[in-house]
């Protein structure tokens, strides 16, 4: 079982750091309009936040730290 619950937590560690890399690429390349326009949800800032945190849990997933 320990086994098993490493692989899936690295799995989805890598997933998550490999969608802030993207989202990341997207955030240079592409206009992303501010708030005001489609909402907090599809916006400049909320991605600004997201981003970090998301690689953050990432990175926190395949480290391993404070697993039980």
């Amino acid at each position: 079982m320990k086994t098993a619950n490493r692989i899936v937590m690295t799995l989805a560690g890598l997933l998550l750091a490999a969608a802030a890399l993207l989202k990341f690429h997207e955030l240079l390349t592409l206009c992303i309009p501010s708030w005001t326009q489609y909402g907090i949800w599809e916006s400049y800032e909320f991605f600004l936040i997201q981003i970090p945190l998301e690689f953050a849990l990432g990175v926190w997933m395949i480290s391993g730290l404070f697993r039980k």
